[in-house]
């Protein structure tokens, strides 16, 4: 059991696709990734021993002996390592979501990748029919998971509204910007104590929509109030900017010190310094 990790394939992503003829393709042994780099074998085995009896852990590490974020946990049978991977998948360990699968090894993960490039070549087989029945679905499925995550991506059609009326709700913000186009959220930013602050953030389909509202609405009443628009920028970017605002607040507020002592050092206006020599003089005598 030493040689774990030599003998298993840690990229494998679905526990279906071990499903096998062969005993040595589907143990009870389970792969274990995005692991806590906080984590120690104890804290893994302590986790998972609650599905079965853990019979080894392994952590996954660099030449430097530092974590690498996945290990295998080897279970005494495969119904222990099914239980707990319906259990854990996907689920918090050490405050990070890990993802649990069969291990499978290597030689039976080349042997599959070796029958899928004959499938492509050669055309599906009377044995290949299920799993090209569920490529189809996946398919099916593609288009929709890639039309939301291009929405949520879009993130410069997203605007900021401030001095909003302590009687708005999103509602009646999003009825305010729905003529300009196709909003994907509105919200409305709160308190602790779930009162508004007066801000919030309202994410159009694209960014012409939401150029179009900001020329719109920026400084026109809303609710009785001049509402102020712009576009809303990333956090990290906000934070550099700020950052840059105060480094060269700090650089001005050394310039006007400089000039100020040099001021110190100069005669006032209209007063050559061989008058202020001689007022000297006579106030000493």
């Amino acid at each position: 059991m030493g040689q774990m990790d030599d003998e298993f394939y840690s990229g494998v992503d679905d526990a279906k696709t071990s499903k096998s003829k062969d005993p040595s393709e589907r143990t009870g042994r389970i792969v274990v990734r995005n692991i806590s780099f906080k984590a120690t074998k104890e804290a893994l085995k302590e986790h998972f021993e609650k599905y079965g009896t853990v019979q080894e852990v392994n952590l996954l590490k660099k030449p430097d002996g530092k974590l690498v974020g996945c290990g295998f946990v080897h279970f005494a049978d495969v119904a222990m390592a099914e239980k707990a991977i319906a259990a854990t998948n996907k689920k918090p360990f050490l405050e990070r979501p890990i993802h649990v699968a069969f291990a499978v090894s290597k030689k039976a993960y080349v042997q599959n990748m070796e029958n899928n490039a004959r499938q492509r070549f050669n055309g599906n087989t009377e044995d290949e029919h299920k799993p090209f029945k569920r490529d189809n679905t996946e398919n099916e499925e593609k288009p929709k998971e890639e039309k939301q995550k291009k929405e949520r991506v879009n993130r410069n059609a997203r605007l900021i509204i401030r001095n909003i009326s302590f009687k708005a709700t999103e509602d009646t913000l999003k009825e305010h910007f729905a003529p300009y186009g196709d909003i994907l959220e509105v919200k409305l930013l709160k308190k602790p104590d779930g009162k508004l602050v007066g801000c919030a953030f309202v994410h159009f389909k694209n960014v012409p929509m939401a150029k179009k509202a900001l020329l719109n609405t920026n400084m026109k009443p809303f609710l009785g109030r001049p509402i102020s628009v712009d576009w809303a920028v990333a956090k990290n970017k906000y934070m550099q900017h700020m950052v840059n605002q105060q480094l060269e607040m700090e650089e001005n507020i050394k310039k006007e010190e400089s000039d100020s002592d040099d001021d110190d050092d100069k005669p006032p206006l209209n007063v050559s310094s061989e008058d202020i020599k001689d007022e000297v003089k006579s106030e000493s005598e």
